[in-house]
């Protein structure tokens, strides 16, 4: 792992809502959010994280899709003291990388690598979207550009695991074009054993 740069929790609440109000699985809720609240999704589409305001709203959404700041749902448990930074991991450590414990149901290990060889096999894999797994691999393979995934880890030798990014992590597996290193967004705590998911 090299650091890149520290970063602020804003810019990681920013970059996780930018990237769910493009996904066909999260962006509706994000939308009908915006829409009740008559704010413009360029909020989401181009934040600006030196705006106070923006930044308590985007906060604000976030808690009510996925729970963060509130202790539950995807954010169950997850402690508040994170410190956040810009890090380039080489390939070798993203296929060490594991899914959060919810993604457990597809693979035992739960390694992206072997929810990609079930796919490889066209097997079924509970919990995982085929279909959108494999455009997101076509994508990649046209050199289509995703968004850094956001990972966590306890300190710099515990194990790795997504928070934000689960189906372009098993892509990355299937793509022809995984790249040597990838630049990620990377929480540190001591305190993740107390998140539900890690």
């Amino acid at each position: 792992m090299q650091k890149i740069a520290d970063i602020t929790e804003d810019e990681v609440i920013a970059l996780f809502l930018k990237t769910e109000i493009n996904s066909d699985r999260f962006k509706k809720y994000i939308l009908d959010i915006l829409v009740r609240d008559g704010r413009n999704r360029e909020i989401m589409d181009s934040p600006d994280t030196s705006n106070k305001e923006d930044n308590k709203y985007r906060a604000a959404v976030l808690g009510e899709t996925r729970g963060y700041g509130q202790n539950k749902w995807l954010f169950n448990g997850f402690p508040s003291d994170v410190k956040w930074l810009r890090a380039q991991l080489t390939k070798e450590e993203l296929k060490k990388a594991k899914l959060i414990k919810y993604d457990s149901k597809s693979t035992n290990s739960r390694k992206p690598e072997e929810v990609a060889e079930k796919i490889r096999q066209d097997e079924e894999v509970p919990g995982q979207n085929r279909e959108l797994i494999l455009k997101a691999v076509q994508a990649m393979n046209d050199g289509v550009q995703f968004p850094e995934m956001i990972l966590v880890t306890k300190n710099n030798t515990s194990e790795l695991v997504v928070l934000e990014g689960h189906l372009r992590m098993i892509a990355y597996q299937l793509s022809k074009k995984f790249p040597d290193s990838i630049e990620v967004i990377l929480g540190l705590s001591p305190e993740l054993d107390n998140w539900a998911f890690y």
